[in-house]
């Protein structure tokens, strides 16, 4: 029979418990199956075992401690609550007979009590030194009974809990016989013991072995073993109760996560996964639990997808894989990640304004995919029913687990988020295509032009025809790609120069801006590094949690910083600010390149300009659609996006070598609050 426990982990207060056969209130369920059978049976062959060796009984008789809080040695007697668990002899191994007392609160609750009797002397001493053990947790306790009889005790514990106690042996130290003997005379006197009934204890005590300090030590060894041995079988049926417990548990988390229908959305996706955290959080007795991770393959990055415990909307904080020391082939063991030097790297990982709240986890456990997709959960320090040591091994799989599965579905939301705007990615590719088909074409009627007036000698003519031929050629295929892009690509989508993107279909969501911008910098880095160009990122660790699509957004960050290294000279600086002020947040993506006239600073954000200036730009790759199309994701999130750019020497804006520009992104302080839309509010 395996009792079921009532909650996780429901240490073992006693013995009793651990075997499961009873509870701590002495409630047998069936004894005869697991209570006492099984140490009853071990104790007793150790005592044979013993016998054999030493040629005379050893005793072995185990107490424990039964219901109730522990408290000093006199209380759990006076309750009654030190009690015999089992012994391995039944006949006269101490003085008297060897009957088990289950309660002796009658013999203690009245210290002024005359006890006429020395066999309940006897037994209540040896109760008192097991409770004195059990009650104080001691090494050292008085191995010597009230007349100089010894024996050996020995703790049992189960989950690092003392739940028991062996005392073995019955046995006179070398040389001390005579006084064992005075003091049992004395009590006996003391006692109004009859004679004949002395006699019979003087007796006992002569028969008794006398056993040198080499033979004690011996003997202590060999007990220390066999208490070990109840200890392990116990620790054994109390973790295999637990480990039922534990199954249980991790099926109910991994069906809330898996719960069908998957949420569409990242609002309904955090709900869930809030509530997964919170369950983790009530059953582990977490002060709180905070769950990051990636959102674009090899993020460093991580951002909170949820958390449990704390009382905000937005944890305003962040993990940063390489902070931490993490590399891209770091594989979790489940023992590393509860090594002190492991935790004290992990806290060089946590960024951000709410770091402070985060500085006294437990263990944070890092986890990754080998597709590039990473994660890492914190787990707060636990209450004190919890040994957090113990269960380091079911929190690593438990968490691990957890992490993995939701980090797969947050992924899965991600590329699902991706796939909405692919039809954003088929409009820039279907605009490249004509766009570089009309531009080929513009320049055979520039030639077309400058041959009829500078040809002289020769038969323009033929010429003429030919580029006419080329021409047709052109404007056919041109046409031809409209059409393309027509039947395919919802080509009012671009109108007015801009890109029109459907705001009812924006996965709106609350995100660190910081993660956001750290990870698209974190992307551009070879590219810098090529051109020998370093971006700073200037305060930009501190900025908040906003309403946004991180996948959109991620696409008008990523073409700023992109634009900033094309456009920048070799060996130059970008800095990248970010700034909150009243109701809104700033950034800033500061370059010093070839810089932008004023008449252009407006245009450029237009799908159909081309720069006057083509000859500076010529060997800058790209098609122009890169602001068009942040300026429209920035406007779908009510924000606004612009530029200035100087001459560093002059302060004039003629384009040119030496200029610094600098593209502003300005966008609200919203952020979703049970499903609406809150506004930013100065207080």
């Amino acid at each position: 029979m395996i009792r079921k426990l009532a909650e996780w982990p429901d240490y073992p207060r006693c013995l009793s418990e651990a075997f499961l056969g009873k509870d701590c209130n002495g409630q047998a369920d069936d004894p005869s199956i697991v209570g006492l059978k099984i140490p009853k049976l071990l104790i007793v062959g150790a005592s044979q075992f013993l016998e054999l060796e030493y040629d005379e009984k050893v005793p072995i008789t185990i107490y424990e401690y039964r219901a109730g809080d522990k408290s000093d040695a006199k209380s759990i007697l006076r309750e009654g609550n030190c009690v015999e668990f089992c012994e391995s002899v039944n006949d006269s191994n101490r003085i008297g007979d060897n009957k088990k007392v289950d309660n002796l609160t009658k013999e203690c609750s009245d210290d002024n009590k005359e006890i006429d009797n020395l066999k309940k002397e006897c037994i209540k001493d040896y109760k008192e030194r097991a409770a004195l053990y059990l009650s104080s947790d001691a090494n050292e306790i008085r191995e010597g009974c009230i007349i100089g009889l010894q024996s050996i005790f020995c703790g049992i514990r189960v989950s690092e809990r003392l739940v028991g106690v062996c005392v073995a042996g019955r046995f006179i130290k070398k040389g001390d016989k005579g006084k064992v003997k005075e003091n049992l005379l004395n009590y006996c006197k003391k006692l109004n013991i009859m004679e004949d009934e002395e006699a019979r204890y003087v007796k006992y005590v002569e028969s008794l072995p006398e056993y040198g300090e080499p033979i004690i030590n011996e003997l202590r060894g060999k007990i220390q073993d066999i208490a070990k041995l109840v200890e392990t079988i116990a620790e054994s049926s109390y973790r295999a109760c637990l480990a039922a417990k534990e199954t249980e548990f991790l099926r109910k988390i991994g069906k809330m996560i898996f719960e069908n229908p998957i949420p569409d959305n990242y609002i309904g996706f955090r709900d869930r996964i809030r509530n997964v955290l919170e369950e983790i959080r009530k059953f582990c007795r977490f002060s709180y639990i905070v769950f990051f991770g990636s959102i674009n393959i090899n993020d460093n990055v991580l951002g909170v997808v949820a958390q449990s415990g704390f009382d905000v909307d937005n944890l305003e904080v962040h993990f940063n894989w390489k902070k931490a020391n993490l590399g891209d082939d770091f594989e979790p063991n489940g023992k590393l990640e509860f090594e002190p030097e492991f935790i004290e790297k992990m806290k060089r990982g946590i960024r951000g304004e709410d770091r402070h709240k985060l500085e006294n986890f437990l263990y944070t456990i890092p986890f990754r995919y080998t597709n590039g997709y990473k994660g890492a959960m914190v787990l707060g320090p636990t209450k004190s029913q919890v040994n957090a040591g113990l269960e380091h091994s079911f929190f690593h799989r438990l968490c691990h687990n957890t992490g993995l599965r939701i980090l797969g579905q947050s992924v899965l939301l991600s590329l699902n988020a991706r796939e909405k705007h692919e039809h954003e990615r088929a409009i820039m590719l279907g605009h490249t295509t004509k766009s570089s088909l009309n531009a080929v074409y513009q320049e055979i009627l520039y030639v077309d032009k400058y041959l009829k007036k500078t040809i002289n000698g020769y038969d323009s003519n033929d010429i003429k025809v030919s580029i006419d031929r080329i021409s047709e050629d052109m404007k056919t295929t041109s046409e031809y790609a409209k059409r393309i892009l027509r039947r395919n690509v919802n080509i009012p989508s671009i109108y007015g120069g801009k890109f029109q993107i459907n705001k009812n279909e924006c996965q709106f969501a609350n995100y660190s801006l910081a993660v956001l911008i750290m990870n698209c910098v974190d992307m551009y880095e070879a590219e810098a590094k090529a051109k020998n160009i370093v971006i700073d990122i200037e305060d930009v660790d501190k900025l908040p949690t906003i309403k946004l699509d991180k996948t959109l957004m991620d696409i008008a960050i990523s073409n700023l910083i992109d634009n900033a290294i094309k456009y920048s000279a070799s060996g130059k600086t970008i800095y990248i600010r970010g700034e909150c002020k009243t109701g809104r947040v700033v950034l800033e993506f500061d370059d010093y390149g070839l810089g932008i006239s004023d008449e252009e600073k407006e245009k450029i954000f237009n799908i159909e300009y081309r720069s006057i200036y083509k000859n500076r730009i010529r060997k800058v790759e790209g098609y122009g659609l890169g602001l068009p199309l942040a300026k429209s994701i920035v406007e779908v999130h009510n924000g606004d996006i612009w530029c200035t750019s100087k001459r560093q020497d002059t302060g004039k804006s003629t384009p040119g070598a030496g200029y610094r520009t600098i593209f502003y992104m300005s966008l609200p302080l919203d952020k979703i609050v049970n499903g609406d839309i809150t506004a930013y509010v100065e207080t």
